[in-house]
This record gives structure tokens, sequence and C-alpha cells, in this order.
């Protein structure tokens, strides 16, 4: 729930809500040990997060909240 938690507020900080996945899978997570990559798989099953194909790479989109 905590990596969670850093992934969303990560992706709210972010100019139109959005940000690239090569950039998001650099963020240092202090309160799981799992990797970014599980939080924002995690997050788009439940549709908080959308990833859209781009011509620089993938981007990841806050669509809503958890839950």
């Amino acid at each position: 729930v905590g990596g969670r938690r850093e992934v969303c507020a990560i992706m709210r900080r972010t100019r139109y809500n959005e940000m690239p996945e090569k950039k998001l899978a650099g963020a240092r997570l202090r309160q799981t040990p799992l990797p970014v990559q599980f939080h924002v798989r995690d997050l788009c099953a439940i549709g908080a997060l959308a990833i859209r194909p781009t011509a620089s790479g993938p981007f990841v989109r806050w669509v809503s909240a958890p839950g």
C-alpha cells in the first residue's frame, strides 16, 4: 500500500499528470522493497494509471484515484 501511495503521489506532482515510463522506473520508493514497475502494473490493473505508447516511448498517465 505504501508503494502504491508513493507512485500515486509522484504521478500527481507531474505536469499534465503523465511522465515517461523510463523516468518513473528510475524513481526511488522508500516504503516498499518491491520495484516501481510492480506498482505501476498494479495501478494499471485497478484503473488508476494508463500506459500510452508514444514515439518517444511509453508514457504513464494518471487517470483516477485507486479504489
